[in-house]
């Protein structure tokens, strides 16, 4: 295990659950993204307040969502404002695979770059996570996208939804939740966690060796679901994971204790 996730008797209230899990974001609705956003909502994660520091302050959001007969397909947006929220600026599109989703997304700040964690299914691949990285500096019109992990599953074969991209003190991590079971993924899946060093970004801003796979202590494979997980980085390289487990939040503590990197 390079992880040591446990559970957490930590009873959160539902503030922080709002803050820090995917589970309650459905709860937001802000106001001002409504003249934005014809349908009011916006998906809003912990990390896409906090992470951009710039002004004017983002947020993302997943629209429009595919209308049979319509020809309307699913873009991750970004949105601005720069007076506290009270006004937001129209969408500007960050990622956009056409007739197919592009979704989940949760932003992050790291250094000069920009970073995008999304839910996609380019060629016949399923819906598995993906990184967009753009210039902090510039915008989405120079983003590109790219697979962070070393080893993926075949993703032909294998369910990856939900992702969402953190940062501790010396990584970079990532949360997804996966199936490879027969029937509907969402029903099985469980959650992952997979880091990457920091000092292992390309110039380019790129990552691809993420590595050291892993899940939740106690977890079993095809008898407990974890959804909608989320990170929370805490002190030095240690994190929370919250997810909702058949209907329950419940917090894992993790710690990162070796990333090793093969030779090549």
């Amino acid at each position: 295990m390079l992880f040591s996730m446990r559970r957490c008797r930590i009873n959160l209230p539902n503030r922080c659950c709002h803050l820090i899990s995917r589970v309650a974001r459905r709860a937001f609705e802000f106001e001002g993204l409504q003249a934005a956003n014809r349908k009011g909502r916006a998906a809003i994660t912990r990390k896409t307040t906090v992470a951009i520091k710039s002004d004017p302050v983002g947020l993302t959001d997943e629209s429009p969502y595919y209308r049979p007969g319509k020809g309307d397909w699913q873009n991750v947006s970004q949105f601005e404002t720069a007076d506290g929220g009270d006004t937001w600026s129209g969408p500007k599109i960050a990622s956009y695979t056409p007739k197919r989703r592009d979704g989940m997304p949760v932003v992050m700040d790291l250094g000069d770059w920009r970073y995008l964690a999304i839910e996609t299914n380019p060629g016949k691949t399923r819906l598995h996570p993906q990184i967009v990285k753009c210039p902090v500096d510039g915008g989405w019109d120079e983003a590109e996208r790219f697979e962070p992990l070393a080893e993926p599953p075949d993703w032909r074969k294998t369910y990856g939804g939900a992702p969402y991209i953190a940062a501790t003190e010396n990584y970079i991590l990532l949360s997804w939740q996966e199936s490879s079971l027969p029937g509907d993924p969402v029903a099985t899946s469980i959650a992952r966690v997979a880091a990457v060093p920091k000092k292992e970004i390309k110039p380019d801003g790129t990552f691809l060796t993420m590595r050291g796979v892993s899940t939740p202590q106690g977890v079993e494979i095809g008898k407990d679901r974890m959804l909608w997980n989320s990170l929370c980085p805490l002190d030095g390289d240690s994190f929370l994971l919250v997810a909702e487990c058949r209907g329950r939040i419940k917090v894992f503590q993790g710690e990162i204790k070796q990333i090793e990197r093969d030779e090549q």
